[in-house]
């Protein structure tokens, strides 16, 4: 176990740049474990990244991949030996498209029986993001309508879920396709609208919906004005990403009237003791309604590690629904 696989970016650009290459085993630290990677989830972080347009922490892996799932197989001394062999996902400090991750041990979670490794890998990187901005920074609580753009995509997918189980009086979506507006609705939005075709904000103006409580974009743009508009008193504007663009058009005055409040937040560059907070409240929130098999993981596709550039070109071409995974030391 001195050697492993490993993908490797040779230089910025397509992913044609995505190659197999052999790398040592990583070291692990007093707190960390390694994990013997069964799957491995792919994020568009891993995109930005291989496009040389996102740096890692400088105290990050370079090997792309930020989730995984698998068995521990070995432990640092601050860590139970008792943990070795225990099966589990994680969200990692990058290193996922790997035979072997190194991760902190607080940023790991027990594998549900009622799941499969790819499923569970699909998990951390969406979830971990989700909780940080709905809960922690947007203050959700039970009662609120909140908007999802995006919401057929990983984080979307999630979303829809956990807004709607930890009781959202309504979840909107928007999707760009009908095909995925059905998808969200069948994932338990009460509205989905295709932004390709029709516009979202004049359809939840139209309606009966009323203001909204929470919006959780990673579109940017020129969503944002619009997003702005439909929160009401004290809404909560959370930007995670900005994929039709970072310029946006603001009116001071109206945050300032409705006293609405605008966050932006990357997860990758938070502290270890917050993602380990974050992982807490994962398994007493998520955990059981994953057990009670209320929450679904949808994976669209599954690719081999030596394939990672198919699942690098799907996730660019923006046709999948849910998750995208790369099955890793599977027999």
């Amino acid at each position: 176990m001195n050697f492993m696989k490993a993908v490797n970016v040779k230089s910025s650009g397509g992913s044609e740049q995505l190659e197999i290459i052999d790398l040592a085993v990583p070291k692990i630290n007093a707190n960390q474990v390694l994990i013997k990677t069964i799957a491995a989830g792919v994020n568009r972080p891993d995109i930005l990244q291989r496009r040389g347009l996102y740096n890692p922490p400088t105290d990050a892996s370079k090997i792309l991949g930020l989730e995984v799932s698998g068995e521990i197989v070995k432990v640092g001394h601050e860590v139970s030996g008792d943990l070795i062999g225990q099966k589990v996902f994680a969200l990692t400090h990058g290193g996922g498209y790997a035979e072997y991750c190194a991760v902190d041990y607080n940023h790991c979670l027990s594998l549900p029986v009622n799941l499969s490794f790819s499923e569970a890998a699909c998990i951390p990187e969406t979830s971990f993001t989700v909780f940080y901005n709905l809960f922690v920074i947007g203050g959700f609580k039970e009662g609120d309508k909140v908007l999802i753009h995006g919401g057929s995509g990983g984080i979307g997918s999630t979303a829809i879920q956990m807004a709607r189980l930890a009781g959202a009086d309504t979840v909107i979506a928007t999707a760009g396709s009908d095909e995925k507006c059905e998808y969200c609705k069948n994932n338990g939005a009460d509205y989905a609208f295709n932004y390709r075709t029709e516009s979202f904000f004049d359809k939840i103006k139209q309606s009966s919906i009323g203001k909204i409580d929470i919006v959780l974009d990673m579109l940017g743009g020129e969503f944002f004005e619009k997003n702005i508009s439909l929160l009401g008193y004290r809404g909560r504007h959370l930007s995670i990403a900005y994929l039709t663009g970072k310029d946006v058009k603001l009116d001071i005055g109206r945050l300032m009237t409705k006293q609405i409040s605008v966050t932006g937040s990357t997860l990758r560059p938070q502290s270890s003791s917050v993602k380990a907070s974050i992982a807490n409240g994962i398994k007493s929130f998520l955990l059981p309604l994953i057990e009670e098999k209320k929450f679904r993981v949808r994976v669209d596709r599954e690719f081999s590690l030596s394939d990672a550039k198919s699942a690098h070109d799907l996730m660019e071409s923006r046709e999948h629904m849910g998750k995208i995974c790369l099955t890793i030391n599977q027999t």
